[in-house]
């Protein structure tokens, strides 16, 4: 029950800053603007062989690279009698991509204007790529008891593939890094809340978790 507690605090603080930096956002105070241009000598950097690897890398971070690596994670876990999360670890993907998309739509924040940079007509905030990667990332995490037997070398990969993308996205000059860290607070903190709404519908008999229950014994 305490780290219930817990982890769903920390979803709605996270909730609560991206919700904080989408008012900045929207209002663009001075220092603000300032923080959001302290990567954009990066772009200025680009090879085109620099170009080849980051853009390959960062087309893993697209809708469909992730849904399928999220459907594969859901027929494991299927096969393994653990359906409830099995449908979760899909409906949290398209939930968290589905709001992701409607704020896009609501801020309408352009792109950077950076010399060097990619051009992309898409709206920036949040980072599309970075929303689905820590998503990705999270739900592994937070299913790692299915997984793997050491959460370490899981969470260390994660780390250096959510990392690689983030600076992708600066390294192109299509972000701001406001809206990559929008998009670790956003994914973070729906993914964790539905993953506890989640559990406790399983703790209420409803559903089938056995690990879970195992531990408790």
């Amino acid at each position: 029950m305490f780290h219930q507690s817990r982890r769903l605090t920390i979803s709605f603080l996270l909730m609560a800053f991206f919700l904080l930096l989408t008012v900045l956002v929207l209002q663009q105070p001075h220092w603000f603007r300032n923080l959001d241009q302290l990567f954009w000598f990066l772009p200025q950097l680009r090879t085109p062989l620099g170009d080849q690897i980051i853009l390959g890398f960062a087309a893993i971070a697209t809708i469909l690279p992730t849904t399928a690596v999220s459907g594969l994670l859901s027929i494991y876990l299927w096969r393994k009698k653990q359906r409830v999360w099995a449908i979760w670890v899909l409906g949290n993907l398209f939930l968290v991509s589905g709001i992701g998309q409607g704020v896009k739509w609501v801020v309408q924040r352009p792109r950077p204007a950076i010399e060097g940079g990619m051009i992309r007509d898409s709206y920036s905030f949040p980072s599309g790529h970075t929303l689905l990667a820590t998503t990705l990332v999270i739900t592994c995490l937070l299913l790692a008891r299915f997984l793997v037997k050491k959460k370490a070398t899981l969470s260390l990969i994660g780390s250096g593939f959510l990392l690689a993308v983030i600076f992708s996205r600066f390294y192109l000059g299509v972000h701001y890094p406001s809206d990559t860290l929008a998009s670790l607070c956003l994914a973070s903190g729906v993914t964790g809340m539905t993953y506890e709404v989640t559990r406790l519908f399983l703790n209420r008999g409803r559903g089938v978790d056995k690990p879970m229950q195992r531990r408790r014994s």
